[in-house]
């Protein structure tokens, strides 16, 4: 059995201040689906239509929850601080931790 992480992604619009077009926007998303595809991970949640905030600044965002093989997770960073030069990016948002559920039984999350 792999051990796995779960990596949570927003990747945002703009680029400084001005919205990218919607065909380099269309592309973005691809290229982060395809570098969590090739190292291995399960997407859970693709968000593409939602709106995030960088430096006081509302932009179109897209959020991916995907499930990503430990022995992975350096070729996934090498894969996104690529895509963020290719689409001038000043960064590119990941959380890594572990999932936990919470159902009416929970008592508390750990952190």
């Amino acid at each position: 059995m792999t051990d796995t992480t779960t990596a949570t992604i927003s990747i945002g619009r703009n680029v400084g201040t001005a919205p990218m077009s919607g065909d380099a926007w269309t592309r973005f998303q691809a290229d982060i689906r395809l570098a969590l595809t090739e190292c291995g991970a399960d997407i859970f949640v693709d968000a593409a239509r939602s709106v995030g905030e960088w430096q006081g600044i509302i932009e179109d965002s897209c959020t991916f929850v995907a499930s990503v093989p430990i022995e992975n997770l350096a070729h996934l960073d090498t894969d996104l601080a690529y895509l963020t030069r290719v689409y001038r990016q000043d960064a590119i948002a990941v959380t890594l931790g572990a999932t936990q559920f919470v159902s009416a039984e929970s008592r508390a999350l750990s952190l």
